[in-house]
């Protein structure tokens, strides 16, 4: 193609014409080293003073806070489903949670411990504490079987929980004071913070009884695991849907709505990943605010259930760019000044709750007597135990946990990189062939000291590529790890927890050689682990060490 005088392309007429003015525009400022170049002359823009758009931070709030709607909305309407129709009394280990939370609003848990010996042989540290004795010494018609049971057994009876009735004309009397051994020093008293609020609420009213002490008890849980939640699902990000459907599945409701302990324990968790994913998306290296603010955060996990501190795995995985290895050292060493000295002092006043037959110093000496076959049998445990109990109460289990594994795997999916490729494609397709080969011929006519020319322009794609190709596999990789990281975590947890099971909740451990399933796991247990399902969700949406 000939182009005459009158029809010559000047670096001014391409720089004017979208929408390769844009691009040339572009790579004409990298190659220039942040300069524009008109015929020789050469402009560089002023720099503006920083400054913090609030507006815009506000604004970019209150379009982030929808996805919190329909998280409060699935929780609040299964909470007072369950709050109206099951019993406050009917959950497992109904013994522990209303007995830790009364200990801590009546100010008991602090009552001395003396050691007593069972009929098994155990050294039981026992705290005695004064409470109503229709809720804590007489029969009152408590229902103590799993969670997934009794979310069932709802489901299946019209929503009536058969042991109500009993329960209300139980509780809903004035009682005397009984003398019991309680298990609130099974745990610390962080634990049951949310449940002792509601119930010193109840206690204003100089009329209360059992079972209103219990309803405010659960109000205050469920209210407090609302609000927690949404902010964990609020700082998520991408993995939002996979953070809704985690805390928002009947499991943990029922905790929250019962007013057990576990409800704590699940939410405290998922906000702790969730400051995880925000913290990781800063791409600013962390100073020593967030070294604190980490070590703060990391303080709760031991207190709440010790199994679980792995988790905090998830934060040595910060590049060292973001976070260096002296400020993760840091962290680990204000978060064991504080830990440490608090574990010495809740180990002789800790309650260590036995089953039945089960002596503890004998199997304690068979584990260490025995590290092979316990590491075999924990195993066994970790990987089969799971499994059978998902393949035996498949309609308890999977109808819980299937939504939860769909929505990840639909937010696995990148659905944004098809749509996008897609769009590209048409827009290839229909674009006509004699106007890119005007752009194309166009661009090859730029030389001289206006614009760096075709090569400059190739060259600082090609740098750019490069650049992104290095980017992305940098991001890649601190994923990868963080995924790992997570199902280390995860497994660490579990095998923790089967060997607190082994220690403390089977009898005879010494004559099974080994090999043999473990009682006393809970469904309930591993949804503290399942919101770092989140990491998987949000690879593919953005880096670990991108801006949000």
């Amino acid at each position: 193609m000939t182009i005459t005088d009158s029809e010559s392309v000047t670096a001014r007429d391409v720089l004017k014409s979208p929408p390769l003015a844009s691009l040339l525009m572009e790579r004409s400022f990298m190659s220039s080293g942040g300069a524009i170049r008109y015929r020789g002359r050469s402009t560089r823009p002023q720099r503006k003073q920083p400054h913090h758009n609030y507006l815009g931070t506000i604004r970019a709030a209150v379009r982030r806070f929808w996805v919190v709607i329909p998280f409060l909305l699935l929780v609040a309407g299964q909470g007072i489903v369950f709050f109206t129709l099951s019993g406050p009394i009917s959950m497992p280990d109904y013994p522990l949670h209303d007995g830790g939370a009364w200990s801590l609003a009546t100010g008991q848990w602090q009552a001395p411990v003396n050691d007593v010996t069972d009929s098994d042989g155990n050294i039981k540290h026992v705290q005695r504490l004064s409470g109503p004795a229709n809720l804590f010494c007489d029969s009152n018609g408590t229902r103590n079987e799993l969670v997934t049971d009794l979310i069932y057994s709802l489901a299946t009876n019209n929503g009536k929980d058969p042991e109500r009735g009993e329960q209300r004309s139980a509780l809903d009397r004035h009682s005397a004071m009984c003398t019991f051994d309680g298990r609130a020093n099974q745990y610390l008293p962080l634990l049951y913070v949310p449940q002792a609020i509601g119930m010193r609420l109840a206690m204003h009213d100089s009329q209360w009884t059992s079972w209103t002490l219990l309803q405010s008890s659960r109000a205050a849980s469920l209210v407090c695991y609302a609000l927690v939640g949404a902010l964990a699902v609020f700082l998520t990000g991408a993995g939002k849907w996979t953070m809704t459907m985690v805390l928002a599945s009947p499991v943990p409701v029922f905790c929250a709505a019962a007013g057990m302990a576990d409800a704590n324990v699940i939410v405290y968790c998922a906000l702790y990943v969730a400051i995880f994913l925000r913290l990781s998306r800063v791409g600013k290296q962390f100073g020593w605010k967030q070294t604190l603010l980490i070590a703060l955060l990391t303080i709760p996990l031991p207190w709440l259930k010790t199994v679980y501190t792995t988790i905090a795995l998830l934060y040595l995985t910060l590049p060292a760019r973001i976070w260096t290895w002296n400020k993760k050292l840091a962290a680990i060493g204000i978060f064991a000044l504080v830990t440490v000295p608090i574990q010495f002092w809740s180990a002789p006043r800790q309650l260590l709750w036995t089953s039945p037959g089960t002596n503890i110093a004998a199997n304690r000496e068979w584990m260490l007597s025995h590290p092979g076959r316990l590491l075999i049998m924990l195993l066994i445990n970790v990987v089969f135990l799971l499994t059978f109990s998902i393949w035996r109460y498949w309609r308890q289990w999977m109808g819980w946990l299937l939504p939860i594994l769909v929505i990840t795997a639909a937010e696995i999916v990148p659905w944004k990189a098809v749509r996008s490729r897609f769009n590209e494609s048409a827009a290839g397709k229909s674009m006509p062939r004699k106007a890119l080969m005007s752009a194309e011929e166009a661009s090859s006519k730029v030389a001289g000291d206006d614009i760096a020319g075709a090569s400059c322009v190739s060259a600082a794609r090609i740098d750019g590529s490069q650049y992104h190709l290095h980017h992305n596999a940098d991001c890649r990789n601190a994923s990868n790890i963080a995924i790992g990281t997570a199902c280390i975590a995860s497994g660490l947890s579990l095998i923790f927890l089967f060997l607190s099971l082994a220690l403390t909740w089977t009898p005879d451990l010494a004559q099974s050689n080994g090999i043999i399933v473990l009682a006393g796991f809970q469904e309930r247990y591993i949804w503290p682990l399942l919101p770092m399902l989140t990491l998987a969700a949000t690879k593919r949406y953005q880096s670990i060490t991108s801006k949000d």
